[in-house]
């Protein structure tokens, strides 16, 4: 029993010390600690390590490259090697039309290595994913595009704005979202993305867009409201301050037209206000709504209406009585 105990241990030993060298091609590898065929190994060196990532690279092998340019950011992550690999991981995701990994895969350099040379090239990089996203270009998960791409979009342009807040793209990348957001029908969400650019980059050549858009959003998200005026009076005052500043010509046409329809859409909530106090016998609020019409609209399409009706309460309420 114990020389069949003994020879089963020299049997183990055996296959664990020689069982490598029986495929001829494995070695250990003391980054590893493994054994491993050499075609897969680390190399010796993190250039040795970036310059097989790029051989993989350009020969547009991109998955394996992944593969080689990892092992220089894994094993070697205090090399002045490491930042490029991570880099070219970027890139070859990029290339193989991951966007949303590629992004990700920048946003490891921003992080990692934040004074990277090319750190404003990854940035461009980014906020040129998020508009890809923002134009329809959905995420993708195991090759299948499945992820939502405005919600992708955004969060991407928040990142690209916290990586550089003063940089190229921050107040293109807020302008971003603000599209993004309407383009979604959130208006108000839309609204406070328009505003924070015109807040925190005024001297952004997009603060005029952005003044006109605050408005416009106003504008939309009054669209769905009949007696709540408050949205819809705060997109007059901002349509109203834009054409006020000389906000750009090739937007003045489309802030008139918009301004007219909103005061119309004013006039129509006095006006329906002012018929329901009719409607209940309250003839003096009636009368003051539909004054209200007349004065602050006088042009909208319900002042001749409202004036008529005016003077038809007018004659039905009770004259004074003559003092003696």
């Amino acid at each position: 029993m114990e020389r069949r105990c003994i020879s089963i241990a020299l049997s183990l030993v055996s296959l664990l010390v020689f069982a490598p060298l029986s495929y001829g091609a494995w070695i250990w590898t003391p980054q590893t600690g493994k054994w491993l065929n050499p075609k897969s190994a680390v190399k010796d060196t993190a250039q040795e390590q970036l310059q097989a990532g790029m051989a993989f690279y350009d020969a547009k092998d991109y998955k394996k490259a992944i593969g080689d340019f990892d092992k220089v950011v894994r094993f070697y992550p205090n090399s002045i090697h490491a930042p490029i690999a991570q880099y070219y991981i970027g890139r070859s995701y990029e290339n193989m039309e991951e966007y949303f990994h590629s992004y990700l895969a920048y946003q490891k350099v921003v992080d990692t290595y934040p004074h990277a040379k090319n750190r404003e090239e990854i940035i461009m990089r980014q906020y040129n994913i998020g508009v890809m996203f923002y134009e329809g270009k959905k995420a993708t998960v195991m090759g299948l595009p499945i992820l939502p791409a405005i919600d992708k979009g955004i969060e991407i342009f928040e990142r690209v704005i916290n990586n550089s807040p003063y940089g190229e793209y921050a107040d293109k990348s807020q302008f971003k979202m603000g599209e993004s957001y309407k383009k979604t029908n959130r208006f108000a969400e839309a609204a406070m993305a328009f505003q924070k650019l015109v807040n925190d980059y005024p001297k952004s050549n997009l603060v005029e867009q952005a003044n006109y858009q605050v408005a416009e959003c106003g504008y939309l998200a009054s669209l769905g409201y009949s007696y709540d005026q408050e949205t819809t009076n705060a997109a007059i005052d901002k349509f109203e301050d834009f054409l006020a500043s000389g906000g750009g010509e090739n937007l003045v046409g489309s802030a008139k037209e918009s301004l007219m329809i909103l005061k119309e859409k004013r006039a129509q909530g006095l006006f329906e206000t002012a018929g329901f106090y009719e409607k209940v016998g309250k003839r003096a609020s009636a009368i003051v709504y539909y004054k209200e019409v007349v004065d602050q609209y006088p042009e909208s399409k319900l002042a001749g209406e409202s004036l008529n009706r005016i003077m038809k309460l007018e004659q039905k309420m009770p004259k004074p009585r003559n003092e003696t």
